[in-house]
C-alpha cells in the first residue's frame, strides 16, 4: 500500500514538473514573440501604447507607495499622541503634508484607471482590426489545395478564435505590466520587514500557479482535440437554423433526426470538460493551501515582534499590508502568468496561420507582370503555339489512396471549343481547376502560350482564365457588383456591362428588378430574391465580363437553365467564344456537339479526342453515352 502511495506521489510531482517545463517553454516562446506583438501595437497606435504602459505602471506603483505613506501617518500620528501626552507641543502640519500627498496619490490613481481603461479598449479594437485583417488575407491567399484538406479547417478556426487576440491580450498586457510593478515595489517594501518574506509567500503560492497552468495547457489540448466536433456542432447549428436546408428540414422532418445527432455529439464534448472541470478545482483548493498558511505565519510573525517592541505600529501596519499587498501581488502575476501562458497558445495559433505566407505552400501567385504579359501573348500569337499544354500531368487530392489524373497529355489551340465529357468523378473538374491555376500538379508541367506555369507566374494564368463552377458565388451586393466584381480595372458603368448580360441572358432578369442593375441581390440585406437559374445567368454574365481572360471554362453553365435559355444560350456559344478558347463541361451530350472538340475522361485518363462525328464512328465511350442518351430522348418522345 505504502509503494502504491509512493508511486503516486512521484507521478504527481513528475506530472507537475512536466507542466512546469511546459508552462515555461510557452512563456518562453510568448517572450520570442512579444517583439512581432508590439510591432501590432504600435501599429495600432504607437500614443495610445505609451499612454497605457505609463498609467499602467503608475497603477502598480501607487498602492505601494500608499503602504508606505500610511506606516509614515502612522508612526507620526504616534509620536504626537505621545508628544500631547507628555504636555509638549503638537505639530499637525506634517500629518497635515503626509495626508495630502496620500490624498494626491489616490486621485491621480483613480484619474489614470479611467484614462487608461478607454486606452487600452481602443488600442485592442485597432490591434484585432489588423489581425482579423491579416487573417481573411492570410486565408484567401493560402493555395486553394488547402481547402481540400479536413485538417486546415481546423487551422482555420483557431486562428479565426484568435484573431482578436489584441482586445484581449492588451487588457492583460497591461494587467501584467501593472501587477509586475506592484510585485516589484512591494518586494522592495518588505525588504524593511525581513528578506525571507517574499521568497516565502511566492514559493508557497507558486503550487497553485502549477495547477492552474496545468488545468489551462489541458484546456487548450482539447480544444484542438475537439476542434472537428465543434465545427460539426457548428454544422449541425446551421441546418438546422440557415436558410440553404430550410426547405428539406421541413419537407423531410429532419429536424428531430439533426438534434439527436447534435445532441450525443454535444454530451460526448461535454463529459470531457466536466472532468476537467471537475478535476481542476479540486486539484487548486489543496494547491491553494500553503500559501494560505504562510501568510497567517507572517502575520502571527509581526504581532509578536510589535508586542515585543521591536517594530513600530506604523511598521506592523506596513507589514500586514505589505504582506496582504504581497499575497494579492503574488496571485495576480501568477494568475497573469497563466493567462499569458493561455493567451499564448492562441497568439501562436494566430502566427502559425500568418506564418503560412513564409511557407512553401503559400501561394502568392507571383505579381502580375504586365511587360511580361504582353510578351506572353505577342511572342505565341500568329503562331503554332497551343494556348495550353498539359504534359504528363497528375494530380492527387490530400489524403486519397488514388490520383484524380493521371498522366493528363492534352494541346489546345487558340480559339478552340473543348468539351470535357466524362462520367461522374471521371476528373473533369479537377482538369479545369489545373487549367485555371487553382490546383498545382504533383507530377508533370501545365504550359500557357509557351511558357511553363510556376509559383512565379500563376497569377498570369489566373488572369487569362474566367470560370463558371457548379458551384458558382452568389454574393449579397447589387447585380453591377455581382457581374463587375474583381474586375475594377474594367469600366463598371460602361455599355459593356448591358452587353454582357444579353450575351448571359441577363436581360429579361434586369428589366424585372425595380433598381435594374443597381438592385441589391439576395435576403441578408433586405435585397432581392434569385432563383437558382438566373443566379446562373448572373454567374455567366461575371465569368464574361472578364474582359482579359483568354480562357473561359463553363462548368455545366445550363444545370439550372430551362430549355430555351439552354437552347439560347448555346446558339451563341461560338460568338461568346470567339477570340477567346472555352473549355466546356456538360454531361448532356446534345449540347457538347456545338464543341469543335471534345476530349472524354474516364477514372482520371483521357481516352478519346475528336470531333462529335469522329467519335461516333469510333463506337467508343463517347458514343455509347450519347446513344443512351438519344435513346432515352426517343423513348420520352414518343
Amino acid at each position: 500500500m505504502e509503494s502504491r502511495r509512493v508511486l503516486a506521489i512521484r507521478r504527481i510531482l513528475s506530472s507537475s514538473i512536466v507542466d512546469l517545463g511546459r508552462i515555461y517553454t510557452q512563456t518562453w516562446q510568448m517572450c520570442l514573440l512579444i517583439p512581432r506583438i508590439v510591432r501590432i501595437f504600435r501599429e495600432a497606435g504607437l500614443s495610445y501604447l505609451f499612454l497605457s504602459i505609463s498609467l499602467s505602471v503608475y497603477d502598480g506603483v501607487a498602492p505601494v507607495v500608499s503602504i508606505w505613506l500610511t506606516k509614515l501617518l502612522i508612526d507620526s500620528a504616534t509620536l504626537q499622541w505621545r508628544a500631547k501626552e507628555a504636555g509638549d507641543s503638537v505639530d499637525l502640519n506634517h500629518l497635515a503634508f503626509l495626508i495630502g500627498i496620500q490624498l494626491v496619490i489616490w486621485l491621480v490613481a483613480s484619474v489614470a484607471d479611467i484614462f487608461a481603461r478607454p486606452f487600452i479598449a481602443v488600442l485592442g479594437e485597432r490591434g484585432s482590426h489588423i489581425t482579423r485583417r491579416h487573417v481573411s488575407e492570410t486565408t484567401s491567399r493560402v493555395p486553394y489545395i488547402c481547402y481540400e484538406d479536413s485538417s486546415f479547417y481546423d487551422r482555420i478556426e483557431a486562428a479565426r478564435k484568435a484573431q482578436e487576440w489584441p482586445e484581449y491580450s492588451s487588457l492583460l498586457f497591461f494587467q501584467m505590466v501593472t501587477s509586475l510593478t506592484r510585485l516589484a515595489s512591494t518586494i522592495v517594501l518588505m525588504a524593511f520587514i525581513g528578506w525571507w518574506v517574499a521568497p516565502v509567500i511566492i514559493l508557497t503560492m507558486l503550487p497553485h500557479a502549477i495547477a492552474r497552468g496545468k488545468y489551462i495547457a489541458q484546456s487548450h489540448h482539447l480544444f484542438h482535440y475537439q476542434s472537428a466536433d465543434r465545427r460539426q456542432l457548428n454544422y449541425f447549428t446551421e441546418l438546422l437554423a440557415g436558410r440553404q436546408a430550410a426547405k428539406e428540414v421541413r419537407l423531410f422532418d429532419l429536424s428531430e433526426f439533426w438534434l439527436r445527432k447534435y445532441s450525443a455529439l454535444w454530451e460526448k464534448c461535454y463529459e470531457d470538460r466536466r472532468r476537467l472541470f471537475v478535476s481542476r478545482h479540486g486539484v487548486s483548493l489543496l494547491a491553494d493551501l500553503p500559501g494560505v498558511l504562510s501568510a497567517g505565519a507572517i502575520y502571527l510573525f509581526l504581532l509578536s515582534r510589535a508586542a515585543g517592541g521591536v517594530i513600530t505600529l506604523g511598521e506592523l501596519a506596513m507589514g500586514l499590508g505589505v504582506t496582504l499587498q504581497l499575497r494579492s501581488a503574488t496571485s495576480t502575476v501568477a494568475h497573469n502568468i497563466i493567462q499569458v501562458f493561455r493567451a499564448s497558445l492562441i497568439v501562436m495559433d494566430y502566427f502559425k496561420l500568418i506564418d503560412m505566407r513564409n511557407e512553401v505552400l503559400y501561394d502568392s501567385g507571383g505579381d502580375f507582370n504586365e511587360e511580361a504579359y504582353r510578351e506572353i501573348i505577342t511572342s505565341s500569337r500568329h503562331t503554332e503555339i497551343p494556348i495550353i499544354r498539359l504534359r504528363d500531368v497528375s494530380f492527387r487530392y490530400p489524403g486519397a489512396s488514388e490520383d484524380a489524373l493521371r498522366k493528363i497529355n492534352l494541346d489546345v489551340n487558340e480559339g478552340e471549343i473543348v468539351a470535357l465529357v466524362g462520367h461522374n468523378g471521371a476528373g473533369k473538374t479537377t482538369l479545369v481547376k489545373l487549367i485555371s491555376g487553382l490546383l498545382a500538379p504533383y507530377e508533370g508541367s501545365i504550359w500557357f502560350r509557351g511558357k511553363k506555369i510556376d509559383s512565379a507566374n500563376m497569377k498570369t494564368l489566373r488572369r487569362n482564365v474566367s470560370v463558371v463552377f457548379q458551384d458558382f458565388g452568389t454574393y449579397d451586393f447589387t447585380l453591377r457588383d455581382n457581374i463587375t466584381i474583381g474586375n475594377a480595372s474594367d469600366d463598371a458603368y460602361s455599355k459593356n456591362v448591358m452587353s454582357v448580360c444579353n450575351d448571359a441572358g441577363l436581360i429579361a432578369v434586369v428589366s424585372k428588378l425595380p433598381q435594374g442593375l443597381d438592385t441589391m441581390l439576395g435576403r441578408s440585406f433586405g435585397g432581392q430574391d434569385l432563383s437558382v437559374g438566373e443566379w446562373q445567368h448572373v454567374a455567366l454574365a461575371r465569368c464574361l465580363f472578364k474582359k482579359s481572360a483568354q480562357i473561359l471554362v463553363l462548368d455545366e453553365p445550363t444545370a439550372s437553365l430551362d430549355a430555351e435559355a439552354e437552347y439560347h444560350l448555346y446558339k451563341r456559344l461560338s460568338d461568346i467564344s470567339s477570340r477567346r478558347t472555352t473549355f466546356l463541361i456538360s454531361h448532356r451530350c446534345s449540347t457538347v456537339r456545338a464543341a469543335s472538340r471534345i476530349v472524354v475522361i474516364e477514372r482520371g485518363e483521357v481516352v478519346e479526342d475528336g470531333s462529335h462525328s469522329s467519335l461516333l464512328a469510333a463506337r467508343g465511350i463517347y458514343a455509347k453515352i450519347y446513344s443512351m442518351q438519344a435513346e432515352r430522348f426517343q423513348h420520352d418522345h414518343l
